[in-house]
């Protein structure tokens, strides 16, 4: 999720700057084209299960409960926060996981992978 995430706000930048450089550059591309990374983890998450028409991507009742537990502090992770806003913590999380920052993954509500180190 985290690559597909990164790749769409990549892909979108590309898109709205245009890349063919036989074209000027106030004709090419499609301004407006981009998105930034809390819309592509909307994409990811709550717009895939809405696209699909399933109760996933959203923590609400009658949804299924699939998530993982990042550990930004992970030694050999490459998550390093700063800024104050959860958007900004969101993006550095995208932006940075690794596989080391994944602590837990739960699908349908289970613990799968990892430890659990809080109460539920």
């Amino acid at each position: 999720m985290f690559e597909a995430c990164r790749t769409t706000v990549q892909a979108s930048r590309l898109l709205e700057t245009g890349v063919d450089p036989d074209v000027p550059r106030e004709t090419r591309g499609h301004p407006g084209a981009s998105i930034d990374m809390k819309t592509a983890f909307h994409l990811a998450t709550a717009g895939g299960g809405e696209a699909l028409d399933l109760p996933v991507g959203v923590f609400k009742p009658g949804y299924q409960f699939d998530a993982i537990l990042i550990a930004p502090e992970a030694a050999e992770g490459g998550i390093r926060l700063f800024g104050v806003s959860p958007a900004d913590r969101i993006e550095q999380i995208l932006y940075g996981a690794t596989r080391a920052n994944i602590a837990s993954t739960f699908v349908s509500g289970d613990l799968v992978a990892g430890w659990q180190k809080f109460v539920v």
